[in-house]
């Protein structure tokens, strides 16, 4: 028996605080706190210390402004806010840390927000993962100003390549390449801007990177969550076992292979500014801290 969803169904978060209950990402912010997505049944924003003690939280479900359905991702933007994507309501709110509502951004280019991430320049950028119904096949990338005007959006739902369906979560490089693990089509994309793009320019477009990643040798990735740094990429691979596939940022060739079956699904990556991973097992109801080798150093959200 699942302890927090029993907690849910009886008495909501106010029970056990610290518990979740389908965690989609966590992230550590400027004050050193880490902050969780608990997105798929509690609708809210969970606070713990490193160490895994609980601080906070904020957040019910609902559709009024600072309500969530389905918080699926979260980032902090360069003025210190935090942005949520509020995946089922089709927007981004923006909070402060202490969880103080203070804009919804919402715009037909943007759609249905299932990820956000931020680029060097601070603007973000939204996976737009659509309804994905036969009716309504919608999906794209949009990139906002930090301000959350939409400056430009590309690709659209399809099978070829560059295009997607169900893309699930992104990253951005630091030279603004975004990549996009695509849980419709099993894929992991890359994209990079055309070469006298200026960040600015609301004309220039992103052209699909052929070739990359480069797996060919080494099939069977599900791919389920990314995360860069300076040097590689980080997959949360869905298949089994689940596990994290790490991958080499220019080539996509794959290095390493870490923590296999330590998880149940890798929902949410984030690489902590120490060169460690969080991970968000949402399946699992956890937040793991793993090493750079793949060995965990602690957990969040565990009875």
């Amino acid at each position: 028996m699942r302890i927090v969803g029993v907690c849910l169904l009886v008495a909501g978060c106010d029970a056990a605080p610290a518990l979740l209950d389908g965690p989609t990402q966590a992230i550590v912010a400027e004050d050193g706190l880490v902050y969780v997505a608990d997105g798929y049944f509690h609708a809210r924003i969970a606070v713990f210390a490193r160490d895994g003690r609980f601080v906070r939280d904020w957040g019910s479900k609902g559709f009024e402004h600072g309500q969530l359905q389905t918080p699926h991702a979260l980032l902090q933007a360069a003025d210190g806010t935090l942005v949520v994507a509020d995946r089922d309501n089709g927007r981004l709110q923006r909070f402060t840390t202490s969880g103080e509502f203070l804009e919804s951004m919402r715009d037909a280019r943007m759609g249905r927000p299932w990820c956000v991430a931020q680029s060097a320049q601070g603007h973000l950028f939204v996976a737009d993962g659509g309804d994905q119904r036969p009716d309504a096949e919608r999906a794209g990338v949009a990139e906002l100003s930090a301000g959350g005007d939409v400056l430009r959006r590309f690709s659209q739902f399809g099978t070829a390549p560059g295009e997607l369906d169900e893309p699930h979560m992104l990253a951005v490089t630091e030279t603004g390449d975004v990549i996009v693990a695509e849980i419709g089509n099993h894929r992991l994309q890359r994209f990079a801007p055309e070469s006298d793009c200026a960040p600015e320019a609301a004309g220039c477009d992103y052209a699909v990177v052929p070739g990359w990643p480069a797996l060919d040798g080494t099939p069977g990735l599900e791919p389920l969550a990314v995360a860069v740094d300076a040097e590689r990429v980080y997959v949360g691979h869905q298949g089994e076992p689940p596990s994290i596939w790490v991958l080499d940022r220019e080539s996509g060739r794959r290095l390493d292979v870490l923590a296999e079956g330590r998880f149940e699904r890798p929902h949410g990556l984030f690489v902590d500014g120490d060169g460690t991973l969080w991970v968000a097992d949402d399946r699992g109801d956890r937040i793991l801290h793993l090493d750079a080798e793949g060995r965990v150093l602690g957990t969040l959200g565990e009875p």
